[in-house]
């Protein structure tokens, strides 16, 4: 997943930018399927920002409308593709938004953006496959966090992101720091009381400066992490740990490196892919939330999210999909069994019999297996293995969080 995928030099973020001439939707072409944006109220208006309570909206600012219509350009072009889109309400940086506010900016985006959205209501649904979300042409898993933080009535295709992910910290200051402490216990301290169904890896180092306040994305720090060398064993290491796929890793930098290449190899074995029995707990990792740095923008979110009675849907929310009945086990990141009848869900744990159907319209180059479950560039959600990894990881590559 693309983390703070907006802020880039050639966005007009010169200062403290997670990308430098990496424009979003190249991302995309490049195989992630996991965009982290920060979404604020620059003097009544909705922009993507990356600032707070100190400078504002001042380190710079992007139309979101824009950003949103080239993505559903780009989904228009690659109908086979899923994307997990992970919205940061920053009302640090400006007023108040509401998800009212949210889903009008959303309708506005032309050619049908908002029909595409997933809306996974109520909380414990099981997943669809992505061969499922493609059919439906409902190609974007949409999720929020900060702002309602969950509270309140439930707004058609808003998901809550700590409704169903559980992360690590994310700030690290070094990537000795990151790499000991995931290879140590991957401690996860966000989302404690989510359904657990995505594991994201918040792997980007930013750096002190400006009287030791941590401001800096590390270009150095991402040319080490966004790597195969990197990335597999700490993602081997924290599936190990929480006994369930780390299915989203979010990056800086997302150009460095070769993320997508290791997501594709293990979304490609998650086809079908033999189970093992063997459920999983909830994960209750209770390592401690530290308060951020003065003038970070990322606020560590609060480990308990609501239950499902904190919110009543919405007339018209309904669920988009029908229930999946797929078992409950884990997948194994090294299976290698596959069959062509089955598909893994968006979480990466097997839901059978699934058929895939491809649209005729699309080039058969661009449906094979491999491509199908492609979301670590990202993420998977290095898209859904943020990249996405859906059911492995998701690259959230300032790339699906």
């Amino acid at each position: 997943m693309v983390h703070n995928a907006m802020s880039a030099t050639e966005n007009g973020f010169p200062i403290a930018a997670n990308h430098i001439d990496d424009p979003l939707i190249e991302s995309l072409d490049a195989g992630y399927r996991g965009l982290n944006l920060d979404l604020c109220n620059c003097d009544g208006s909705l922009q993507f920002c990356h600032g707070g309570d100190i400078v504002g909206c001042g380190l710079g600012r992007v139309d979101p409308l824009q950003t949103f219509t080239d993505i559903n350009d780009w989904i228009t072009t690659n109908p086979n593709n899923v994307i997990m889109i992970s919205l940061q309400i920053n009302e640090d940086a400006g007023g108040a938004i509401s998800l009212d506010m949210v889903q009008s900016l959303l309708q506005q985006v032309p050619n049908g953006f908002s029909d595409r959205l997933y809306d996974h209501w109520p909380i414990g649904l099981e997943w669809p496959t992505l061969g499922e979300l493609i059919e439906s042409n409902q190609q974007v898993m949409f999720f929020y966090f900060q702002g309602p933080e969950g509270m309140g009535d439930h707004v058609s295709g808003l998901n809550y992101w700590y409704d169903s992910v559980i992360a690590t910290d994310y700030q690290w200051g070094s990537v000795s720091e990151l790499e000991s402490t995931l290879l140590a216990s991957c401690p996860m301290t966000r989302g404690l009381s989510s359904t657990q169904d995505f594991v994201h890896v918040e792997a980007h180092v930013t750096e002190d400066s400006f009287f030791g306040t941590a401001f800096l994305p590390s270009l150095e720090a991402a040319q080490v992490i966004n790597t195969e060398e990197w990335a597999g064993p700490i993602l081997d290491a924290c599936t190990e740990f929480l006994g369930h796929p780390a299915n989203i890793i979010s990056v800086d930098f997302w150009s460095e490196g070769n993320l997508p290449d290791l997501m594709t190899q293990r979304n490609s074995l998650l086809v079908g892919s033999t189970p093992t029995n063997s459920p999983s707990s909830p994960i209750t990792t209770s390592s401690p939330s530290p308060a951020p740095s003065v003038g970070s923008t990322r606020m560590v979110t609060t480990a308990s999210s609501p239950t499902p009675t904190d919110r009543t849907p919405s007339p018209t929310s309904t669920p988009s999909l029908r229930p999946m009945s797929s078992p409950t086990f884990e997948p194994s990141v090294r299976a290698t069994t596959v069959s062509p009848t089955s598909e893994r869900d968006v979480t990466g744990r097997p839901a059978i019999p699934v058929v895939w159907r491809p649209d005729p319209s699309v080039d058969a180059a661009n449906i094979d297996a491999a491509e199908e479950l492609k979301l670590a560039s990202s993420g998977n959600a290095v898209g859904f293995f943020t990249l996405l990894t859906f059911g492995a990881a998701l690259i959230q590559v300032a790339t699906m969080i």
